[in-house]
């Protein structure tokens, strides 16, 4: 029986894995600078940015779009500017598996 527990955890934990980098591809990332554009001139929102982002791993990120601009504190996290031009940000959430769970779309102040 124990080995039985100890398999179906082992089972478990890969397919949680599995399921960021399922699909997800650094290919399917829409580039920062695109992004910065929809936010700013189109009005999107941090709904439908997190739709495009949902599932993607911390490392397909960073390598669709290089280093952040500055990384959270106390959550696991990482900031990007969406533009250089203006003062908005994105501040990328992620779960335990490394996987985008949330973002926030915020205007930097000073």
């Amino acid at each position: 029986m124990k080995k039985f527990i100890v398999r179906a955890s082992a089972l478990v934990c890969i397919l949680c894995l599995a399921g960021c980098s399922f699909g997800a591809d650094a290919s399917d990332i829409p580039d920062i600078k695109e992004l910065g554009g929809l936010v700013t001139e189109k009005g999107y929102t941090q709904e439908e940015v997190l739709e495009d982002l949902s599932g993607q791993s911390h490392d397909s990120l960073r390598s669709a779009w290089g280093e952040p601009d500055g990384m959270l504190s106390g959550f696991w996290g990482d900031i990007w500017r969406l533009s250089e031009e203006s003062n908005w940000q994105m501040i990328v959430y992620y779960d335990g598996n490394g996987c985008v769970e949330n973002i926030k779309i915020v205007e930097r102040h000073g």
